[in-house]
């Protein structure tokens, strides 16, 4: 399909436009449509939704596909210190770049711009995606040990996103920085210090967060800067660790634009796993039947983008299954009168929370219903029915001057000829409060990793 211009210009992003646009971002999220067709998407944000919510800076509707799955095995758990001293080899092109003072203080401040990425774009097996503007093109390719993907911007930029397989070996990602290094010759080079940059990305608010999940920015990463004053280019070469995985990224851009130049920061915080939650690492510790003990996963969470959670196996042994739970989650077993529920919670005094029921019986959406009305609660005037096994609920109530808000779900399943729900409920009267980080997409989780004894 041929690509229309461009003609949304960047602009720098004031502190009222940035409240205003955070404001909107939050408002539009609420009423997206959910790319899964879920019933609960006000309990659980679809990954574009979270994408948009990480980048505040960059105004965004978009509406990602459907995961494929993972990739490449995740990697072994292993100690946190004895990773971040493994030192990344240094590619022969860059060895002799120093840092640049001048320039790297004029190299360093981009942004913030406002952008408007529309359509998702798959990247490494299906494993990413990054949003960009539909005057935007992508040609993807497959390498040695990875994916290259070329990503043409309408007004001459390139970016290209490397982005290699686990346990790759180092020669070949210092063997790809080279190529790009000889295929594109410069003038004038410096090493960007990480603490500058890293310090940039938060008090200019190219991020709303920084996870060292996401694209690490440490003194192991490769941060280089380049200009070519004959062909009149301007040259990023950035390449560290990104939700575990080695990523190379080089963008191509008119020296004489440098508006144009806040686009690396956009890439770099803007790739996102398509599946989430993302299992990150897993112990090499397992149970009796050969699941890990442990895994640590990226999940999307409200309005904060990406963060990093431990799980734990848990076993059912009155109902013989295993699953994963939030790490010190605690579970209570309640007996109702028409089903029994686990309830899972992470902090007492939070009305976060959500549960696993088996029914005595099976039973309609109307009952359904009921047990959301007269078990948990809801006000009957909030519930929307979406189909036979599904309903959500948004209830807002005022306590003084401050407005308490309840979202949540009730969704019934069959296992093994036998009816169960899963229920979950959100206290959002506090935005970040930290119960949503474990509730958000937990639920689902649970049902995906489940399986019977």
């Amino acid at each position: 399909m041929k690509k229309q211009p461009s003609d949304q210009d960047y602009v720098e992003m004031s502190d009222q436009t940035y409240q205003k646009s955070f404001h909107a971002f939050k408002q539009g999220l609420a009423e997206a449509p959910s790319r899964k067709n879920k019933p609960y998407l006000l309990a659980s944000l679809s990954l574009a939704g979270a994408a948009i919510a990480a980048t505040l800076l960059f105004a965004s509707t978009m509406d990602a596909p459907t995961p494929n799955g993972q990739g490449d095995a995740p990697y072994i758990l292993e100690d946190e210190k004895q990773d971040e001293n493994v030192e990344l080899e240094l590619p022969e092109g860059l060895k002799d770049i120093e840092v640049n003072i001048q320039l790297a203080r004029q190299f360093i401040k981009r942004g913030p711009y406002v952008f408007s990425p529309t359509q998702p774009e798959l990247l490494h097996h299906d494993e990413f995606f990054v949003s960009l503007s539909t005057d935007w093109n992508v040609e993807s390719f497959d390498i040695k040990n990875g994916t290259k993907a070329v990503l043409s911007g309408p007004d001459s930029e390139e970016v290209t996103i490397i982005l290699f397989d686990n346990n790759s070996p180092e020669e070949i990602i210092t063997q790809e920085a080279n190529k790009l290094l000889d295929e594109h010759p410069y003038t004038v080079s410096t090493k960007l210090p990480y603490e500058d940059l890293r310090n940039h990305f938060i008090n200019a608010r190219v991020v709303l967060s920084h996870d060292r999940v996401g694209f690490t920015i440490d003194k192991d990463a490769w941060l280089y800067s380049f200009e070519n004053d004959q062909t009149k280019r301007f040259y990023d070469l950035f390449s560290s660790k990104l939700y575990g995985k080695r990523i190379l990224l080089f963008a191509n851009y008119p020296l004489d634009q440098p508006d144009k130049w806040a686009q690396t920061y956009y890439f770099m915080s803007n790739i996102f796993p398509e599946e989430s939650p993302y299992v990150l690492e897993v112990s090499d510790e397992l149970s009796e039947d050969g699941r890990p003990l442990e895994k640590e996963v990226v999940t999307s969470i409200d309005f904060e983008g990406y963060t990093r959670l431990e799980v734990e196996l848990y076993h059912n042994k009155e109902l013989q299954f295993s699953t994963y739970l939030p790490k010190n989650a605690k579970v209570d077993r309640i007996a109702h009168r028409e089903f029994t529920e686990w309830k899972i919670t992470s902090d007492s005094e939070s009305n976060s929370f959500y549960s696993f029921a088996k029914l005595d019986s099976d039973i309609n959406v109307d009952e359904l219903k009921e047990i959301l009305v007269h078990t948990y609660g809801i006000d009957s005037r909030s519930i929307e029915v979406h189909d036979d096994e599904s309903i959500s609920f948004y209830t807002e109530t005022l306590d003084g001057k401050q407005t308490n808000e309840m979202t949540g779900y009730i969704k019934k399943y069959t296992f093994n000829k036998e009816s169960y729900f899963i229920y979950q409920q959100i206290d959002t009267s506090i935005e970040f409060e930290s119960a949503q980080v474990l509730f958000t997409q937990m639920p689902d989780y649970f049902i995906e990793e489940l399986e019977w004894e």
